[in-house]
């Protein structure tokens, strides 16, 4: 296991710089920056130790550049580091820096380059530090009356002045190049270069000087190392190359080190806006470019920070109590929070770096100091992470420019947006079929935005976005809008295309009426029973006898979407069968119980109004019906029981009528009785799905949780789960087959999916859902009576089952009906070939 999994960020405090003790620097999260920095330090130390000392003109590579962009703690860093190399001359087991307990480090203050003002430079500011340091030294110590020491003391006085001298008329000659009108004498020109190539010897010897103060009473073998820290040099602007220049020309000293943060693409810029007019080829000036940093900055040299964008493993966090939260990495401790303050429920299987994950230290910071001083509203603050975090991120500017505009949108208007510019910024026409595009359901929108990722890698940012809006609209919309929004379905094309290819991506159920006929048996009734006895006996009958096929066509109901404002009708198909003749005998030789009888009187079928038949009865209703054989399992039941509810009514409407239509009695078959056949019907059938789903929760002892059936589907809250579920289920194959046994089966494999990829996201949300008991994804999809019917065998009883499974395949092949007998035996003997 990796160590780094171990590391904890402790967020303590936001928008400022944190230094940190290394004394247990395992304990760190940079703790591999801080050994990097100190082996680097051993190597400038080993490298200065050997040099020559006489040389004076020698320069001495010494810059350690702790390098990254903006908000990656390259500043902590720096100053951390900074400070512990006051304290590497005691007790310390990590360090490589051999003999370090001979080793003194003197430390200035660091300086922030963004702060220099207009005409002060790098050497400005180092001096001033160097003499303000020097005359607190020299006030405080105790040998400042003896004889050596003032006498040294003067000495390092007159050094400045020359040091100082020689750094005014350098400054002079650098402003007298930019004024191109002047012209310098030679004589005067050459005076100067040699002042400022003497410069640097003035400064090695002030140097030296400057340490024997400070070493001064101490034992001979003691090494002294002046130590400067200077922050954001690529954010000095136009001066971020001079100061580079500044470092390398008169810094590049012995008994110095130099500690340097910088965004090294932004010191690329810097350089090339200062030598664009000298290299006009770009190719020639960016070589030129990488060449100048590696001088002034050596890779050998370089700190680069981690990128937390670039952690895939778990990011320990370490954060303010009162956020209450139980996971302790950062992509768990988000999702957690964002579930219980705002009900949205993100998904963290669908990639291993979740898209609310921070890209920085600063901004994670910043995120949890946030998290902890909201104390409402949490909906509003997702809309301003996602308007200035997670848009920010969309590098296509098209794109980008696209998700504000669409943030300003009324929400009723953005799933006909998203799908207009999903489409037409795609090349590979994503829709088959034109109907698709006129579905504006926001599972439409979600298997949009799969294709759309699928086809470049580079819309993932854009897709975040998208997803994260619709949560953020799923949970502040009212019933009303959140229904116009979520529309027909919500898995669009996957689910209208569930069975095969063939069936197009029409969202409709194509010849519903045949899908979803009701057939019914009328047996031993003949003509003159039908008009002679009390209908209102013989539409019990009908009820009683053909109970199991009515639950069948019950459940199967279900599955589908129909518009409840839309008004239903029916036809009714009648087809009279004669009762076959081993039947009529054997009822013969029951009524005669005599079968030599029965021989001699014959046995011939008389075809009148008397004689005994079997009625075949296909109710069809005639309504417009969607495919919601997936979606249907998430939402409301309510809504679903209400919608079968009036179905039947209607169906049963029209088998009075049909049976009264038969009789030639004028007894009416009233609506109380109707009703009352209705309710029993519909009481027997939500019984039994109640009692399935009390089964299920009884068997699992583990449960405390008791789910309410109206409030148990909060999965439209979880558009990510639902996108990544989608995701999973189109990469089936999907068999080109026309037995409904097949398609039956691809519907509880479908089913089965579902299941296992939502209890995959409850061992991800473990923690957060049983401690704080909230009801778990997989219990709330099986408390679905569409999921319990699939997957519950024990629900339906064997006859009521087998009938169930025909009607629900021959629904799931609807499109059937745009093949004819002849394609499918030509398919059939292809198949076989």
């Amino acid at each position: 296991m990796s160590t780094r999994k171990s590391k904890t960020i402790k967020l303590k405090q936001s928008n400022r710089i944190v230094t940190e003790s290394l004394e247990e620097v395992s304990k760190s999260f940079f703790e591999d920056v801080y050994k990097q920095a100190d082996r680097t330090l051993a190597k400038i130390l080993k490298d200065q130790d050997v040099a020559d000392k006489t040389a004076t003109d020698e320069q001495c590579l010494n810059v350690i550049a702790f390098l990254g962009g903006r908000g990656r703690g390259k500043t902590s860093a720096m100053c951390s580091f900074h400070v512990y190399l006051n304290k590497l001359h005691e007790s310390n087991n990590w360090s490589e820096i051999d003999q370090k307990e001979k080793i003194r480090f003197l430390t200035f203050p660091y300086i922030d380059a963004a702060m220099l003002a207009e005409s002060e430079y790098i050497i400005d500011v180092i001096l001033a530090q160097m003499w303000d340091k020097f005359e607190e030294q020299v006030q405080k110590d105790c040998h400042a009356h003896e004889a050596d020491y003032e006498r040294l003391t003067r000495a390092v006085e007159q050094q400045f002045i020359k040091v100082r001298t020689a750094y005014m008329t350098i400054k002079q000659w650098e402003k007298k190049q930019e004024q191109e009108e002047m012209e310098i004498p030679v004589p005067s020109a050459l005076h100067e270069l040699a002042v400022s190539v003497n410069l640097r010897k003035e400064l090695q010897q002030l140097i030296d000087d400057y340490l024997k103060i400070f070493r001064y009473g101490m034992k001979n073998d003691i090494c002294n190392y002046m130590v400067f820290a200077i922050d954001d040099v690529d954010m000095s602007a136009q001066k971020a190359h001079f100061i580079l220049e500044q470092i390398r020309r008169f810094l590049n000293m012995r008994q110095v080190i130099i500690l340097i943060t910088a965004d090294i693409d932004r010191l690329q810029l810097a350089c090339e806006s200062r030598y664009r007019e000298v290299y006009v080829e770009e190719d020639d000036r960016n070589k030129f470019i990488n060449e100048y940093l590696e001088k002034v900055l050596p890779y050998n040299m370089r700190i680069y920070m981690p990128e937390i964008k670039e952690r895939h493993d778990p990011i320990q966090v370490e954060t303010q109590e009162e956020l209450g939260l139980l996971c302790s990495d950062e992509k768990n401790m988000i999702l957690e929070s964002v579930a219980e303050k705002c009900g949205i429920y993100f998904d963290g299987l669908r990639r291993k770096r979740h898209f609310l994950q921070n890209q920085s230290m600063r901004s994670m910071v910043n995120y949890f100091e946030q998290m902890t001083r909201m104390k409402d509203d949490y909906i509003t603050w997702l809309k301003i992470d996602l308007r200035e975090r997670i848009t920010e991120r969309i590098t296509n500017l098209d794109q980008k420019n696209f998700m504000k505009r669409l943030l300003s949108k009324d929400y009723e208007d953005v799933n006909n947006c998203v799908l207009t510019y999903l489409i037409r910024n795609n090349r590979v026409y994503m829709l088959s079929d034109e109907s698709c595009a006129r579905d504006k359901s926001i599972g439409q929108v979600l298997c949009m935005c799969q294709l759309f990722e699928d086809y470049d890698a580079d819309n993932t940012e854009f897709v975040d976005a998208v997803i994260m809006l619709y949560s953020i609209i799923m949970k502040s919309a009212d019933d009303e809008l959140r229904q116009r929004v979520i529309g027909g379905s919500l898995w669009g094309a996957r689910e209208y295309g569930l069975i095969s290819a063939d069936a197009g991506d029409s969202s409709d159920i194509l010849a519903f009426d045949n899908a979803a006929k009701l057939e019914l048996s009328l047996d031993n009734y003949s003509i003159t029973m039908l008009r002679q006895n009390d209908p209102r006996d013989i539409f019990k009958d009908l009820i009683a006898k053909n109970r199991t096929a009515i639950m069948a066509w019950l459940h199967t109901m279900l599955f589908v979407g129909i518009d409840t404002r839309e008004e239903i009708d029916c036809r009714i198909k009648e087809e009279q069968q004669k009762i076959p003749d081993f039947v009529r005998l054997a009822s013969i030789v029951e009524e005669n119980k005599n079968i030599k009888t029965v021989q001699q009187q014959g046995f011939t079928l008389r075809d009148d109004s008397g004689e005994k038949k079997n009625w075949k009865i296909a109710v069809c209703p005639r309504v417009t019906a969607q495919k919601h054989y997936l979606t249907n399992a998430f939402l409301n039941n309510n809504q679903i029981y209400k919608q079968i509810e009036k179905m039947l009514n209607v169906v049963l409407k029209k088998l009075a009528e049909w049976i009264q239509g038969k009789s030639e009695r004028h007894i009416h078959i009233t609506g109380m009785e109707i009703q009352s056949q209705r309710d029993g019907l519909l009481k027997s059938f939500r019984q039994g799905l109640i009692i399935g789903q009390k089964t299920e929760r009884m068997s699992d002892k583990d449960s405390k949780i008791e789910l309410q059936e109206e409030n148990a589907y909060k999965f439209t809250d979880s558009l990510e789960i639902l996108y990544s579920i989608s995701r999973v289920l189109s990469n089936r194959v999907i068999p080109n087959e026309f037995d409904p046994k097949e398609a039956y089966k691809m519907l509880v494999s479908s089913y089965s999916i579902i299941r296992d990829e939502l209890k995959k996201r409850d061992e991800e949300y473990h923690e957060v859902l049983r401690e704080k008991n909230w009801p778990e994804f997989e219990k709330m999809f099986m408390q679905s009576p569409q999921a319990q019917i699939l997957l519950n065998p024990k629900l339906l009883s064997a006859v009521v089952r087998a009938d169930f499974e025909d009607k629900m395949g021959n629904l799931l092949l609807e499109y059937r009906g745009k093949i004819t007998t002849l394609q499918k035996t030509n398919q059939s003997s292809s198949d076989s070939m």
